[in-house]
């Protein structure tokens, strides 16, 4: 017999970087995804998932973000962080998170984004400081829509989620 009880699947990022506005021509990896937006920098966090996984209707999809905290030397976590995801990529031209820079993407995905996603990623948190915390945000109806919109099309199943900052710190 077929169970009700939807299943809990955990998939964490297969790739994460940031880029930014102070040097346009490189990746930043194996480092901490960092979303601002401080006057005269602009940083944006890139994350790919790896939806395969996944089987059947999508019912209910959290994001979240692991800060840390300043006491783990990390600058970001003096500044709040009010930001809102958006879709790049489909899961038949899946973007290269490898060799993505801020001159790339500009050249490639801003402002033809293929959604920004209503709850998913909208995160409004203050500055947190030295404490570390899990921050969560639940995708809506329409942000569910949308992610299984990917898992219907035929393709990689791929979500890659760009999260920026939405407005000046």
């Amino acid at each position: 017999t077929a169970s009700s009880v939807a299943e809990l699947i955990d998939i964490p990022a297969s790739t994460d970087i940031y880029i930014r506005t102070l040097d346009p021509d490189t990746t930043f990896r194996n480092d901490l995804v960092s979303v601002r937006n401080l006057s005269g920098e602009v940083r944006y966090g890139v994350i790919q998932f790896d939806l395969s996984s996944v089987m059947g209707l999508v019912t209910n999809v959290e994001l979240i973000l692991d800060e840390i905290g300043s006491a783990q030397t990390v600058t970001d976590a003096n500044f709040p962080l009010v930001s809102a995801a958006y879709a790049i990529g489909t899961s038949d031209n899946v973007p290269n998170l490898l060799s993505m820079t801020w001159n790339t993407y500009e050249a490639t995905y801003e402002g033809q984004e293929a959604g920004v996603f209503a709850t998913l990623g909208a995160y409004n948190l203050p500055a947190n400081g030295t404490t570390s915390a899990n921050r969560s945000t639940f995708a809506n109806a329409a942000d569910r829509r949308f992610i299984q919109s990917i898992l219907d099309s035929s393709g990689s199943n791929v979500l890659t989620l760009v999260l920026k900052a939405v407005n000046a710190e």
